[in-house]
């Protein structure tokens, strides 16, 4: 939004503030990102499934999704949360959601412009509630501790 991009809110955005309390604002290139999301969305669904309802469906894609990300390694823990970090999770976070709403047939039936700028929009709702589930699954099989959050299945 652009309260965030210029770091105030919406009820002063018009008024020019004094250049010495301006902040510095580091842009991130998303081009090659919507690339990709582009590519999943036009290719649709990596395996046709089919469920008695979209729910279902959904649901079904989520367990693929899940399956293909399932680690072989023991857990890894992330002791540098920096710039690197936070964008290659933002990424897959991205990614990963775009590819589970590829399954959505109601979603299929948008034109790519308004699918993309809806993954835009949500990706980040669907990114923390998988991120807690996986947490939730983590601490259930004992991989991970009270205080720990699980955020990733990838290595």
């Amino acid at each position: 939004s652009m309260e965030n991009f210029l770091g105030r809110p919406h009820c002063v955005i018009f008024v020019e503030p004094d250049r010495k309390f301006l902040v510095k604002k580091d842009l991130i290139d998303c081009s090659d990102l919507m690339e990709k999301a582009n590519k999943i969305l036009t290719e649709g669904c990596e395996t046709p499934l089919h469920a008695k309802s979209s729910l279902l469906k959904l649901a079904q894609a989520l367990q693929n999704i899940d399956l293909a990300h399932t680690p072989t390694a023991p857990v890894k823990i992330v002791t540098k949360y920096g710039k690197e970090e936070v964008l290659s999770f933002f990424e897959m976070d991205f990614l990963k959601a775009t590819t589970w709403f590829s399954y959505y047939e109601e979603f299929a039936k948008l034109n790519i412009e308004e699918r993309l700028e809806l993954m835009q929009a949500i990706w980040h709702v669907f990114a923390r509630l998988y991120k807690l589930s996986t947490a939730a699954m983590g601490k259930r099989r004992q991989m991970c501790e009270e205080q720990m959050l699980m955020i990733s299945h990838d290595t």
